[in-house]
């Protein structure tokens, strides 16, 4: 994106759709943003991956990476996180 902020920065996900203002905070990727909609329904890492067509090694980091910036230690309570958050879309990039 020349001469401008990545959309990440402005809080901005996929799609154009905006990122709730907690999670911009804590820096979340727009794809981060995807895979915890993912994790607040419950998916394993292996369906995860299959819905956003990546491989399950690439949600594990994606996971660990969310575990870090929100200060959680455990999936459900990233789950929980995430589902106290306006991020509760789907989780098909599809579907926003």
């Amino acid at each position: 994106m020349k001469g401008g902020a990545p959309l990440a920065s402005l809080g901005m996900a996929r799609g154009g759709q905006d990122t709730p203002p907690e999670l911009a905070r804590a820096g979340i990727t727009p794809r981060e943003l995807e895979v915890l909609r993912c994790v607040v329904q419950r998916l394993s890492n292996r369906e995860i991956a299959e819905r956003l067509v990546v491989s399950s090694r690439t949600v594990e980091s994606h996971v660990s990476a969310l575990l870090a910036k929100l200060g959680v230690t455990t999936r459900r309570e990233l789950g929980a996180r995430g589902n106290s958050t306006k991020s509760r879309r789907g989780c098909r990039p599809d579907a926003w």
